[in-house]
C-alpha cells in the first residue's frame, strides 16, 4: 500500500473514533418529546448513581406518574421560575443500587415508565436506563475480632436490626422535601468514599454503602433536607444512628453519633441540627458515616451536594425524539 493511502486509511479511522466519541457523549443525557410534553433522563447510570428524571411542559401537568423499580411515585408539576422559564415542570429522583458482591461486574438494562397525565391528553414514556459496573477503591481495615467473628448474641442483635432498618428503608410518602443542592452534614472532607470494597481483617464485606465525612468528636451533624424522622436507635454496626424521610422513597442515614438530639417521628429542617459526631458502633475512630437510600437502593449522596444537580437539559438540547 502507498504512503498516501496509508495516510487517507489512518484519517478515516480517525474520523470514525471522533464519531464515535461524539455519539457516546451526546448518549449520556436523554430528551424524548411527545406532543407538548418533554422528558430528560440520563440514558445510562453507574451502579450506585442517583438520576433525576425532569418533565416539561408550557402546559400544566395535573398527574404524573413514575414506575421504576416495582415502585410508583405519583407527583404533579409546578410552575417554573426565574430565566428561561417557560412552563410547568415536574423532577423525580432515582437510583440504581450497587452490584451485589457476590456477583461479577456487569451491565443491566432497568425500564422506567413515565405516564403524564393532561386535562385530554395521556402521554407515556418507556426510556430503558442502562446500569453499568463501577470502578472503586479497595479499602483494608483491621477491628477487634467481636466485629468480624460475631458472638451468638450479637448475631441476633445484628438480624433484628437490619429488620428495623429495612423496614425504615421501605418508608414511601408522596410528599416531596428533598430539594437540590443537599446541604452538606459536615464541613468536614470525605475519608472514605462511596462503593468501597473493603475487607475487614482479610475477609471481604460488603462494598461501603455511604461516605465517611471528617469530623471532630463532638461537631454538629445537620439535616441534609427538610424531612420527618422515622427512626433512632444504638446500632451494632452503625452505633447512635438516625433515619430520616424525605419524601417519594428518599432517606438519609447519619451514623456512629455521640448523641442524638432529635427523636422519632419530630420534623426537622434543613441545616437542624440533629446529632453530634462520634465513633459509637463499629468504627476506627470518630467521623460521620453519611449515607443515601432511594426506594431501597443505596447511593453516592456526594453528586446531590453539587449546585448543578438539579438542573435540567437546555431549552435547544439536541438529544433523541421519537
Amino acid at each position: 500500500m502507498s504512503r498516501s493511502r496509508i495516510l487517507a486509511a489512518v484519517l478515516v479511522l480517525a474520523c470514525a473514533a471522533l464519531c464515535m466519541a461524539g455519539t457516546v457523549r451526546n448518549a449520556a443525557a436523554l430528551q424524548q418529546s411527545l406532543g407538548p410534553v418533554s422528558l430528560y433522563v440520563q440514558d445510562h447510570v453507574t451502579e450506585g448513581e442517583a438520576f433525576m428524571v425532569t418533565i416539561r411542559s408550557p402546559y400544566p401537568m395535573p398527574d404524573i406518574e413514575c414506575l421504576w423499580e416495582g415502585r410508583t411515585i405519583r407527583t404533579q408539576a409546578v410552575r417554573e421560575t426565574g430565566s428561561g422559564a417557560h412552563g410547568f415542570m415536574a423532577q423525580v429522583l432515582l437510583g440504581v443500587g450497587l452490584v451485589s458482591r457476590d456477583d461479577p461486574p456487569h451491565s443491566e438494562l432497568f425500564p422506567l415508565t413515565i405516564r403524564v397525565r393532561g386535562y385530554e391528553e395521556v402521554y407515556t414514556f418507556t426510556p430503558t436506563i442502562l446500569r453499568i459496573p463501577g470502578d472503586f477503591p479497595v479499602q483494608k481495615l483491621s477491628l477487634p475480632r467481636k466485629y468480624s467473628h460475631l458472638s451468638a448474641d450479637d448475631l441476633a442483635r445484628t438480624i433484628s436490626e437490619r429488620a428495623d432498618i429495612q423496614a425504615a428503608l421501605a418508608t414511601f410518602t408522596n410528599e416531596r422535601y428533598w430539594e437540590c443542592p443537599m446541604r452538606r452534614p459536615v464541613p468536614g472532607e470525605v475519608s472514605g468514599v462511596f462503593g468501597m470494597k473493603r475487607f475487614i481483617n482479610g475477609e471481604p464485606r460488603q462494598q461501603h454503602g455511604g461516605v465517611d465525612m471528617r469530623g471532630k468528636y463532638g461537631t454538629s451533624v445537620h439535616a441534609c433536607w427538610e424531612g420527618r424522622v422515622i427512626l433512632t436507635g444504638e446500632h451494632f454496626f452503625a452505633g447512635r444512628s438516625v433515619f430520616v424521610d424525605h419524601g417519594q422513597g428518599v432517606i438519609s442515614m447519619y451514623f456512629h453519633l455521640s448523641d442524638i438530639m432529635i427523636r422519632e417521628g419530630q420534623r426537622v429542617m434543613p441545616g437542624e441540627v440533629i446529632g453530634r459526631v462520634g465513633s459509637s458502633g463499629r468504627v476506627t475512630g470518630p467521623h460521620l458515616h453519611f449515607g443515601l437510600s432511594i426506594l431501597g437502593a443505596a447511593v453516592d449522596p456526594m453528586p446531590l451536594m453539587q449546585p448543578a444537580c438539579g438542573v435540567v437539559l437546555p431549552k435547544n438540547f439536541e438529544g433523541d425524539t421519537p
